[in-house]
Parts: C-alpha cells; sequence; structure tokens
C-alpha cells in the first residue's frame, strides 16, 4: 500500500554506539609498572636486597593506588565524554531525518495529490467540471491516493557496526546497551514515513463500506481523482454493508469515528490504518452498488 514511485533513496549516518568503559589496565599503571621495575633494578645493582624490597613494596602500593584512582575517575570520565559524544551525534542525526522526510513526504504529495487537494485545485478552477484537471503521472499507469498513512521511507540509515568494546581483565567488553537501543529505534524510525499518501494503482473495483454520509464523501473523493487522471479501468463503490462490496479489489473500511483501515486488497489480507479525505460530492456521479 504505497506510492509506486518514491524519491531517490537518500542516506544518514548513525552514531556508532560508545563502547562501555573498559576495565583493562590504564596507562598510568603501565607507567607505573616501568617505575617499578627501574627502582628495583637500581635497588638491586646497589647490593642491597632490603632496599630492593622496601623500594619495590612501595612502587606497588603506587601502582594500586594509581589504578584505583584512574579506575575511580578515569574510566567513567572517558565513558561520559563518549557518550556526550554520541548523544550529540543521535540529536543531529535526528534532525536530519526529520528534514529528509519533511522533504520526501512534500515530493511524494506533490506526485500524488489525495481527494483533498484535487478537490482544491478543481474549485479553484474555471472548467472544473471538464475533466481537464490531471494527476502526475507515473510510469504505473494512474494512482488511487486512498489518503495518507506509514508507507516505507527512501531513506536509508548507513549501515555502522559499533566497535568491539577492549577486554578487560575477564576477557570481556561490550557496548552500552542503552545507546544501542537508541540507534536501533532511530534506524527503524529512519525507515517508516509517516502521513505520506497510500496508493494503489487506478483500476479494478474498490469499495468504500461504513456510515453512509463518510462512506459517499470519501468514495466522491477517489472518483474525482479518477476523472481528474483519466483512471477509465477504476470503478468506485460505497455501501453501509461490508457482504455489498465483498468482490471488491480494494475495501476501505471506516469506523463510527471516521477512522479507517484499508482491509483487503487483491484478496491478500491487509489493515493498514488510513487518515482519509471526505470531499464533497457536487461535482461527482454518484454511483452505490446494485
Amino acid at each position: 500500500m504505497s506510492s509506486a514511485e518514491p524519491p531517490p533513496r537518500l542516506t544518514i549516518q548513525l552514531p556508532v554506539v560508545p563502547r562501555a568503559p573498559a576495565t583493562r589496565s590504564p596507562p598510568v599503571a603501565s607507567a607505573a609498572a616501568a617505575a617499578l621495575a627501574s627502582v628495583v633494578g637500581t635497588a638491586l645493582w646497589s647490593g642491597s636486597a632490603a632496599q630492593a624490597m622496601t623500594a619495590a613494596l612501595g612502587v606497588v602500593c603506587a601502582i594500586l593506588a594509581l589504578w584505583g584512582i584512574d579506575g575511580l575517575v578515569g574510566s567513567p570520565s572517558r565513558a561520559r565524554r563518549e557518550r556526550r559524544r554520541f548523544d550529540d551525534d543521535m540529536r543531529a542525526t535526528a534532525t536530519t531525518l526529520h528534514d529528509l522526510h519533511r522533504r520526501e513526504r512534500a515530493e511524494l504529495r506533490s506526485r500524488f495529490p489525495g481527494s483533498a487537494a484535487v478537490a482544491r485545485a478543481a474549485r479553484a478552477r474555471t472548467d472544473a467540471t471538464s475533466g481537464a484537471l490531471t494527476t502526475r503521472a507515473s510510469s504505473a499507469g494512474p494512482q488511487l491516493v486512498l489518503g495518507r498513512g506509514e508507507v516505507a521511507s527512501a531513506v536509508v540509515p548507513l549501515p555502522i557496526r559499533a566497535p568491539e568494546a577492549s577486554e578487560g581483565r575477564d576477557g570481556r567488553g561490550g557496548v552500552d546497551v542503552e545507546a544501542e537501543a537508541a540507534r536501533a529505534r532511530l534506524s527503524a524510525a529512519a525507515s517508516v514515513l509517516d502521513d505520506a499518501p497510500l496508493c494503489v494503482e487506478a483500476r479494478g473495483l474498490v469499495g468504500v463500506v461504513g456510515p453512509v454520509p463518510l462512506a459517499r464523501a470519501a468514495a466522491s473523493g477517489y472518483l474525482l481523482q479518477a476523472r481528474r487522471s483519466r483512471a477509465d479501468r477504476l470503478e468506485v463503490m460505497y455501501a453501509a454493508d461490508l457482504d455489498a462490496v465483498s468482490g471488491a479489489d480494494v475495501i476501505i473500511e471506516i469506523a463510527l469515528d471516521a477512522s479507517a483501515e484499508v482491509t483487503r486488497r487483491a484478496g491478500r489480507p491487509c489493515r493498514v490504518p488510513v487518515d482519509l479525505d471526505y470531499v464533497s460530492v457536487l461535482d461527482v456521479v454518484d454511483r452505490r452498488p446494485a
């Protein structure tokens, strides 16, 4: 249930998920270990084993103290910096995604105007009943805009693997689980365009079922589209009872609150929410099922 000619594919780059704080020995510990070797070597060269043991014990204590301080302060601080950069990148990416979706939605609405847009254009013309106004053509033939809803977006997030985390003393690493979940949500949002034209090929029989005033107004909009695009292979019926249009290729079911769903397409199950345009019936030939 999507438009036949989406705009060219657009891409965005998702931020890299920050690594979890590594537990590997920090650089300060490595430097202290080198200092230990130097001090012990010097003490042994002087020939005093007691001095060597005392020096070694002092440096070991220093290593442990520095390692603990760096573990308490250094790693969490690095993790916070990485997460702040990631959050900034996520906000920038979300802004870019919003702009790309806005442009894509505008392009689709321009290519595939719905019933309300066609009716407004018709009322603005002095020859509104002449059939001269046409929707933009599709290479797949005239398209019928059922309404607006969610369609597959042309935006493609570039796949970026999260960097492998540094191995710690336990041999394990990982990524920031919360950040990975946020990145997955943004990736999913990138693939869906909401409030976009839901189109089908303008041929066959379309049945609109629901409260008669609403069903008639929606069907009138479809017939208006068909006339303007010269879709002579399209028929539209409306009825209060589903059985009356059971043989239709596309069925639109309208609820009492005016919400609607596309419930069938060419015999295949399909329940897609759709926002309908309800237009005036004055310029449309009325047709009900026999």
